[in-house]
């Protein structure tokens, strides 16, 4: 399973004032947010009791403008404020309320006239063109303490849009493309009041800048997280699990992001608030490195060391036996596995097998010819031989008892060693089949010509595909006679080649040689129209042909007299299945066999997402039979749209709720039933989101 990435990016808006309809909130510093980001009262009200030092009456149906302290409009900068013409241009830096403003020195609060920055009277500041930029870097902290802040919207004010970074885990940014110019850099966070640098004049690349923010959370740092379990191949899985702690001392935890790296390439596992995490598909005899990054309700970030593990042996992640029969190198070996799925085998030398009689081990292979009369053509023998490595046994008890001996045609029955048989189609005859002396297990004799005595010894699978080994010929009688689940493909069906004696988890519709066979009757229909070329539909398959071995995908093409999938109902002039539309059935002919569509899951905070912070939403895709590079997963946001978007740009509107809409179709044309998932957006009235542009990065 790979992950993918929505990168979404932010773009600095103005933010228009709405009437809130669950009231208004005051929190420390006097700066009021109402009610209209929530989609309740109850959940307003929850957030204005967080809110240390709420004013009486929060939650309440009243506007903000009802109180005064609250009222919105503008705060302009005066004559003495550094670069007050570039300030008064920003109409975002400008909106703010009377109660911010006030403690503002040098700057006025005015009632909103038209824009703010018509209201501040402020000057448009023409750059020289051409001018050579530069790149201003530094580092956003704490005020209380210096500690580095994660998540900080920065800026640089500029006319023409203003340029903006997002300070990492160390509190740092870099803007660039800044041109000559005299300014301050600015920087926004939720959870704290907008704070700038000191003056700084950009004619070089500056660094060192740095800007202290007062933060809601003062004197709380939030807890790193650590392993209490390292990550460990889990046994007989393809599996790595670990477990992580975390005090969550702020009380602002909202989840935990995993991070797994390949060496320098890294991508996030699906996030979650539980402590026991696993990631679930890993490769054998490969290094993985995990981080789980901390996320709070702050914005801020916190994370683990790196722990890196190697996983073991593909056999002992397949495998869940304690030990087992295998093959090691060429050799016959008795194959374990330790707790890191490190595999420990024991060879068995030149004249010993493994036998498995409740405990695999390694023996002497049984002298079974002995048992045979005379140059082996003969069963003749004594019960009570002597075997070389068994002991005093039976001949009957340690030999199979068959009709061919080496591979070689009998004139009558005799023993040969079970070294030779690990499958039920090996015996010949059906004493040998209901005998299992080779404790096979589940072997059941099929009689195909009862005149001839012949038939097979059918195991946990029909043998179909040894049709013509086992009987020197095969047809359609043969093929059904060794099981139900072998079906006889003898026409080509416009194939190069006819099939031939197909086991039935092989089977595809093209396949079937008649109308019977493909739909009986009943042919698959799918919810997919097109529609001035745009394709429509929700994708489900609304009816299942009623076809032999209910793929349940199939359709009858009279005029062509063959059986083809038709998943995209898009069928083309030589009414030819969806492989060969796609070409796809030149590189992968067994694309005819898959009709199972992928599987889209997108992994979304479980807590409503701060304007501000809402960047990435990973998604993870996965399918039986295509390589996922093959998937193409397509997305539209709105609650009846169509999802008509691979992955490109998108457009988000404002806070609330939006509806994602996708799905994803594989190689095969078969193509996912349309999903829906819920984004909830929360305005922090910082610089929002506008837009989403979705781009495939891992």
């Amino acid at each position: 399973m790979v992950m993918r990435w929505l990168l979404l990016i932010l773009l600095v808006v103005p933010i228009a004032t709405a009437l809130e309809p669950y009231g208004c909130c005051i929190p420390p510093h006097g700066s009021c947010f109402d009610g209209s980001a929530f989609t309740s009262e109850t959940d307003f009200q929850n957030a204005c009791t967080q809110a240390d030092g709420a004013i009486s009456g929060a939650g309440q149906r009243v506007s903000c403008s009802s109180y005064t302290q609250c009222q919105q409009g503008c705060c302009c900068a005066g004559s003495t404020i550094f670069d007050s013409p570039t300030i008064n241009n920003n109409e975002e830096l400008l909106q703010t309320s009377q109660n911010e403003c006030s403690v503002k020195n040098g700057y006025t609060f005015r009632a909103q006239q038209g824009s703010c920055v018509e209201t501040c009277g402020g000057t448009t500041v023409v750059l020289p063109p051409d001018e050579q930029t530069y790149t201003v870097s530094g580092v956003v902290v704490n005020s209380s303490d210096t500690t580095p802040l994660s998540g900080v919207g920065v800026y640089v004010p500029l006319i023409g849009g203003d340029l903006s970074d997002i300070t990492d885990g160390s509190g740092r940014f870099s803007i660039t493309n800044v041109p000559q110019m005299r300014t301050r850099v600015f920087a926004i966070h939720p959870a704290c009041r907008p704070g700038q640098s000191t003056p700084i004049i950009v004619d070089e690349n500056k660094d060192g800048v740095e800007i202290a923010l007062t933060c809601e959370e003062q004197g709380c740092q939030p807890a790193a997280p650590t392993f209490t379990v390292q990550p460990t191949v889990q046994r007989g899985t393809t599996a790595v699990a670990f477990t992580v702690d975390l005090t969550d001392t702020c009380q602002n935890f909202v989840q935990y992001e995993p991070v797994r790296c390949i060496g320098d390439f890294c991508n996030n596992l699906p996030p979650t608030t539980t402590s026991a995490i696993v990631d679930p598909v890993v490769q054998p005899e490969t290094e993985y490195c995990y981080i789980v990054r901390a996320r709070f309700g702050s914005g801020a970030t916190t994370e683990t060391s790196k722990v890196c593990v190697t996983t073991g042996h593909e056999l002992c992640m397949n495998n869940q036996e304690p030990a087992w029969c295998g093959s090691f190198e060429g050799n016959a070996a008795v194959l374990r596995c330790d707790e890191q799925n490190q595999l420990n085998p024991t060879v068995c030398d030149a004249w010993s097998v493994c036998m498995d009689r409740g405990t695999p081990a390694c023996e002497r292979v049984p002298q079974c010819e002995t048992c045979n009369g005379l140059m082996g053509l003969f069963a003749k023998y004594n019960p009570s031989i002597s075997l070389d490595g068994v002991g005093t046994s039976p001949c009957s008890s340690v030999c199979s008892e068959d009709s061919k001996l080496a591979g070689k045609t009998l004139m009558c029955d005799a023993f040969s060693s079970c070294a030779g048989v690990s499958d039920c189609a090996q015996y010949m005859t059906q004493g040998a089949c209901e005998r299992d002396t080779c404790e096979i297990t589940q072997c059941d004799w099929r009689t195909v010509n009862e005149e001839l005595g012949s038939g097979v010894c059918v195991g946990a699978k029909a043998p179909c595909d040894q049709c013509d080994d086992l009987f020197g010929y095969c047809n359609r009688d043969v093929c059904s006679a060794i099981s139900n689940d072998c079906y006889y493909d003898g026409d080509e069906n416009g194939l190069s080649e006819a099939k031939g004696c197909i086991h039935k988890d092989d089977m595809a519709c093209r396949y079937y040689d008649t109308e019977e066979h493909c739909t009986n009757g009943v042919q698959a229909v799918y919810d997919i129209r097109y529609e001035n070329g745009e394709r429509r539909g929700t994708n489900a398959r609304t009816i299942a042909s009623r076809d032999l071995y209910d793929i349940g995908a199939c359709t009858w093409v009279t005029s062509m007299n063959k059986c083809i999938k038709d998943a995209d109902n898009k069928r083309d002039a030589q009414q030819e299945d969806d492989c060969y539309e796609n070409n796809y059935v030149f590189t992968d002919p067994t694309c005819f066999a898959d009709s199972t569509p992928p599987e889209t899951t997108f992994y979304l905070s479980p807590a409503p997402y701060p304007r501000i912070d809402l960047r990435t939403i990973p998604y993870a895709v996965s399918d039986d039979a295509t390589p996922l590079d093959l998937i193409r997963t397509y997305v539209c946001l709105g609650a009846n749209c169509n999802p008509d978007a691979p992955l490109s740009s998108l457009t988000l509107e404002g806070a609330g709720s939006h509806v994602l809409r996708y799905y994803s179709i594989d190689a095969s044309e078969n193509a996912e039933v349309i999903k829906e998932a819920t984004i909830t957006v929360v305005d922090t009235h910082q610089p929002a989101i506008a837009s989403v542009a979705i781009k495939e990065v891992g």
